[in-house]
């Protein structure tokens, strides 16, 4: 997870919130799912003050992560989504 990332992601659901947009979901894969298992990046997000109610960290076996995202393009099963 990148900390940049995460944190303007943060800041644009703020921004989104306060301006009344509904309908709008945060999506952050890792990079790393070996080491970003489901419990890590539910403490990475509670640790953070993530508000989990439109914003999902994503994880799944790795082959097929790195795979999928060095094509620039992403499909996960909902069931991955852990937060």
């Amino acid at each position: 997870m990148s900390s940049a990332a995460t944190v303007k992601m943060m800041s644009a659901q703020k921004l989104a919130k306060e301006a009344g947009v509904k309908d709008l979901e945060f999506v952050s894969i890792t990079l790393d799912p070996a080491y970003d298992t489901p419990g890590v990046l539910k403490e990475y997000a509670s640790v953070r003050g993530i508000d989990t109610s439109n914003f999902s960290f994503l994880t799944g076996p790795g082959k097929r992560d790195s795979r999928t995202c060095s094509r620039n393009s992403a499909w996960w099963p909902p069931s991955r989504a852990i937060c």
